[in-house]
């Protein structure tokens, strides 16, 4: 199967253990050409089989068992004046494709201050609770009531710094449709969000957490189901 819209991967070692993440340049029947900063550690990796995730759009999370080494394009200067190693990924069997829903929601809980603006202005915050996560918004609770339209930030951790992502309230909903320990608490209401004036790199940032997370889930699925099975 050839990858269709591929720009990024991630590549785990035979435990999965996360390695590092690189560039898709180059797709084929049978291999890929991705390229990472000469200062990663995938070079001690050489000729070994290891697990790799493209992120397609087309197919979603396309996982290969592959053998990586160097490349004979070499080394090359990227658009930002990085140095960078080309490699090539040998696919040597494939092992698992989630289908990819632009609107895919991962349950998670990630507890974070909100900040919006009143009438005046003046910028104020609140805490609160993300419940869900996707490429397009989040669903969260907190303790404050907003109204339809009104925007709010929230930090996002980005593996090496924090970036801050905007949403805009479309809906509000139970928060007991999440947790049913809140359905009887008073004063906590919940709140549909999609992301606004998101820039490619923060786009990026999400969309590599939620697939991620995704492909986390998936893996801890199919060992709870090998464990029942033994």
């Amino acid at each position: 199967m050839r990858l269709r819209a591929c720009k990024k991967c991630s590549i785990f070692d035979l435990e999965h253990h996360p390695i590092c993440d690189a560039e898709v340049i180059r797709t084929a029947e049978d291999f890929a050409r991705i390229r990472i900063p000469q200062s990663n550690i995938v070079g001690e990796c050489l000729e070994t089989e290891m697990y790799v995730t493209f992120y397609d759009n087309s197919y979603g999370l396309v996982t290969y068992l592959c053998r990586i080494s160097r490349d004979k394009e070499g080394n090359h200067i990227g658009k930002d004046n990085v140095f960078y190693n080309v490699y090539e990924c040998r696919f040597l069997k494939q092992e698992s494709i989630i289908q990819r829903r632009s609107d895919y929601k991962i349950p998670i809980q990630i507890e974070t201050k909100f900040y919006y603006k009143n009438k005046e202005d003046v910028i104020g915050e609140v805490e609160g609770t993300i419940m869900d996560l996707s490429a397009g918004g989040i669903f969260f609770i907190c303790k404050k009531r907003f109204d339809l339209l009104e925007q709010v930030s929230f930090p996002f951790s980005n593996k090496d710094n924090i970036i801050t992502l905007n949403c805009e309230i479309i809906r509000t909903q139970k928060p007991s449709d999440y947790r049913e320990d809140l359905m009887n608490q008073d004063g906590i209401y919940g709140y549909g969000c999609r992301f606004v004036e998101l820039n490619p790199r923060e786009e990026t940032a999400v969309r590599r957490f939620v697939f991620q997370e995704e492909l986390k889930i998936h893996r801890e699925k199919k060992e709870q189901e090998k464990l029942i099975e033994e």
